[in-house]
């Protein structure tokens, strides 16, 4: 029995960003979008077989890491001006998507996670935590922190 349906392909194409930089195959995300129906039938069947076997090719892993320029009007020769991002192949993001489906829960640990999740950023953490070390060293009391 597949665990995955054409349409479930469907929706996670259309889920997709446009005009974004092509991964390290060089294939755009909308040669996925505008690809014939039976396209979507083989990637279909290529995914229900990743699952079947629990295996991903390596070329699935593969990113290229840019580096992008934080502020344009800083010191262009600082290292610390740049932050990283990976360019995942297309074809990649989509299965992402898919198996985003299996993987999200509604659990109240998840609350407690800053990072990787959607309208949430790490700096509220960076801001949690200054906040608590500036409050314990105004009362000068003696506290634990974890990193």
């Amino acid at each position: 029995m597949p665990l995955l349906t054409v349409y479930d392909i469907l929706e996670a194409i259309s889920s997709q960003k446009r005009a974004k930089a092509a991964g390290p195959d060089g294939i755009q995300t909308e040669a996925f979008v505008y690809g014939c129906h039976r396209l979507k039938v083989y990637l279909c069947i290529m995914f229900n077989l990743f699952l079947l076997h629990g295996y991903v090719p390596d070329a699935f892993c593969q990113s290229t890491i840019i580096p992008v320029v934080k502020c344009k009007s800083g010191d262009l020769s600082d290292v610390n001006n740049y932050r990283a991002i990976a360019l995942s192949n297309s074809v990649s993001k989509i299965l992402e998507t898919l198996l985003f489906e299996f993987i999200k829960t509604n659990d109240a640990v998840d609350d407690y996670q800053f990072g990787f999740r959607k309208n949430h950023s790490t700096s509220i953490c960076t801001q949690v935590f200054k906040k608590t070390v500036s409050r314990q060293t105004a009362w000068q009391s003696c506290f634990y922190m974890l990193y």
